[in-house]
């Protein structure tokens, strides 16, 4: 049987990430401007394909306000590439397979904090669902092996635990990892300046902090009725 630490050094030794890609999608008070952002709304990028722009240290929306892409930069330890959601999934699924030949890679990892992206749209509860949902459906259109990890499942709120435990065993998911302090060390300044409150309360869980049952568990799902994807797991439909 396996330890919280042998399954999180497992975690880290069962991928050779190459790249790592979010959407630029603030809140009011750090971005005015509605929803997310796109390529043309940045100067500074790194581009490496017409797909494919890595964020860099200086970039910098034009206009007013500021994304939290450019500060975290350097405390990762791979490219930060931009989601640029113009072009709906469709878009969103070139973009990745574009990245995917510029990085030689042939696995997408698609992570969630919460499990809302679990959620099938009539749940109470639910705030935010489209760009997880968005991602996700982008992700099953790449052709690509893809693997769902959730982290800190319940931290966002808007699932109910029984809704979550629900949706987790329909699609068969395993814990695979336990964070620590030590997997978190890296980011821990970070917190000093992002407004992400998921975010913000997996790393204080990963720190020792309690938020919901079992907070610092990372879980990964599968369900056969999806497309083939990862060797272990793939995404639900």
């Amino acid at each position: 049987m396996s330890s919280p630490r042998r399954y999180s050094q497992r975690l880290r030794d069962r991928f050779d990430v190459v790249a790592l890609a979010s959407y630029s999608w603030d809140r009011f008070i750090v971005d005015p401007t509605p929803g997310p952002r796109s390529y043309n709304d940045f100067d500074g990028l790194t581009i490496h394909h017409e797909f494919v722009a890595e964020v860099t240290a200086s970039a910098r929306l034009r206009g007013p306000g500021w994304s939290t892409l450019p500060p975290l930069v350097r405390y990762l330890a791979h490219p930060l590439l931009l989601m640029d959601p113009a072009g709906g999934a469709a878009g969103l699924a070139a973009q990745f397979r574009a990245a995917s030949q510029v990085f030689d890679a042939d696995t997408l990892i698609v992570i969630d904090v919460g499990g809302d992206v679990l959620a099938e749209g009539h749940e109470p509860g639910l705030r935010s669902p489209l760009g997880d949902s968005l991602t996700l459906a982008a992700a099953v259109q790449t052709g690509l092996l893809v693997q769902l990890l959730i982290a800190g499942v319940g931290l966002d709120g808007e699932l109910t635990p029984r809704e979550l435990s629900t949706l987790l065993d329909r699609h068969n998911s395993t814990v695979v990892a336990e964070l620590s302090a030590t997997d978190v060390s890296t980011v821990a300044e970070v917190w000093n300046w992002h407004p992400s409150e998921a975010n913000g309360l997996l790393y204080v869980a990963a720190q020792g902090g309690v938020a919901r049952s079992k907070p610092s568990a990372m879980h990964s799902s599968t369900s056969p009725t999806t497309p083939r994807g990862c060797t272990k797991s793939t995404p639900p439909e």
